[in-house]
């Protein structure tokens, strides 16, 4: 079947390492009462926002720096540009080690409640299946999907007076 745990959290009032907390003792809850071997794929959603240097709007970031598209050829819509995005999705890698079996999507989008943010979001799936007991992956994952986010969607936003 297709059951779902989901552990969310604010990480303005709690860590990352909480939310491991309770979603390892969900699982080893779980694994008690049913006889569940391994708990197939992972998926670690990370959410952010990143305010831009300066007054920066980051509609025209995203649209001139990022997508390379003019002011001018978006005028051309005629209507107001009230949000831009883009997604970038990252397949496994294919080689011999199964850690690296994993996917990620990321998402960059103008942050509609202020312009002058970007929401950020990695969508991190790990496909090779997690023992039961083995809960210390469970936080390896998370940490991976973090790093991820921070290395590769941070350092697109850091362009040349952006920092």
């Amino acid at each position: 079947g297709r059951d779902v745990v989901s552990v969310s959290f604010d990480p303005t009032s709690r860590s990352g390492d909480y939310a491991v907390e309770q979603l390892t003792a969900i699982l080893k809850e779980i694994s008690s009462v049913l006889p569940i071997p391994v708990f197939i794929q992972q998926t670690h959603v990370i959410r952010k926002t990143i305010p831009l240097s300066g007054e920066m709007d980051s509609r025209r970031f995203l649209t001139e720096r990022l997508l390379c598209v003019s002011e001018g050829n978006v005028a051309q819509w005629r209507r107001p540009l009230g949000a831009v995005g883009v997604r970038f999705v990252f397949t496994p890698q294919q080689n011999n080690d199964v850690s690296n079996l994993n996917n990620f999507d990321l998402k960059i989008e103008s942050y509609l409640q202020d312009p002058r943010k970007v929401f950020i979001e990695n969508a991190a799936t790990f496909l090779v299946p997690l023992p039961a007991g083995q809960w210390d992956q469970l936080k390896s994952s998370l940490q991976e999907a973090h790093r991820f986010l921070d290395e590769y969607a941070i350092s697109i936003l850091k362009e040349p007076g952006n920092q």
